[in-house]
């Protein structure tokens, strides 16, 4: 079973600042509503992580079931962007909340350093 982190971490209008986690090697992030009210109908939402390739990290992505931690990645896809460099995005499947009660999914991202990156 993977640990739990206590940092909190800022997601800024969709994304997480790299300042905000370059220290880091495992970050929670929860997905709430808007003001962590009830939504009044049904939302969907994916989660979509994008770096770079230039650094040889490998990561996973979990997602807190009560006690447990999911893998919920869909796997990688390697895309070049129109400007000619190349991106790994991260993908999971479709997720919702529902209106009849109050939902909260917490997440943890595990980011691997290969020997002699971790010092």
């Amino acid at each position: 079973m993977k640990k739990k982190n206590n940092k909190e971490i800022k997601v800024i209008d969709g994304n997480i600042p790299f300042e905000n986690i370059k220290d880091e090697k495992d970050i929670t992030f929860v997905v709430i509503t808007k003001d962590e009210k009830r939504l009044e109908t049904m939302a969907k939402y994916k989660i979509k992580i994008t770096t770079t390739t230039n650094l040889p990290f490998t990561y996973e992505l979990y997602k807190q079931d009560g006690t447990e931690l999911n893998n919920v990645s869909l796997g990688e896809a390697i895309n070049q962007d129109s400007d000619g460099m190349y991106l790994r995005n991260i993908e999971t499947a479709e997720y919702e909340f529902g209106y009849t009660t109050d939902e909260t999914d917490i997440y943890q991202l595990y980011i691997y350093y290969p020997t002699g990156y971790d010092t």
